[in-house]
């Protein structure tokens, strides 16, 4: 069991970094074809706006995540057993895939 956690987090550890840092190379360009401002000096600013605004969401969100893994659906598991971090880690990578198949 405890092999299979490793794995597991080995996975997906790098990924919580990967997805932050994916908006990076792009969000500049991305602002500027939007046509947010016209001056090319505010461009950097809205970019760090979105980044921010992208890591603070992150931050108020996992505390929902990490109880949804604690939760006993008390209708659905007379063991009272959690769900578990396994599915809730796979509804999140399947969440950043769709999204990311989005843009």
């Amino acid at each position: 069991m405890v092999a299979d956690d490793s794995i597991v987090h080995g996975c997906v550890g790098p990924s919580t970094v990967t997805d932050l840092a994916v908006i990076f190379p792009f969000i500049n360009e991305f602002v500027e074809s939007l046509g947010v401002t016209d001056n090319p000096d505010r461009i950097g600013w809205y970019s760090g706006s979105v980044e921010s605004v992208f890591a603070l969401v992150q931050f108020f969100t996992v505390y929902h995540w990490a109880k949804l893994s604690e939760y006993v659906p008390h209708k659905c598991r007379a063991d009272g057993s959690r769900i578990g971090r396994k599915p809730v880690i796979l509804i999140g990578l399947i969440g950043v895939a769709i999204s990311g198949s989005l843009l």
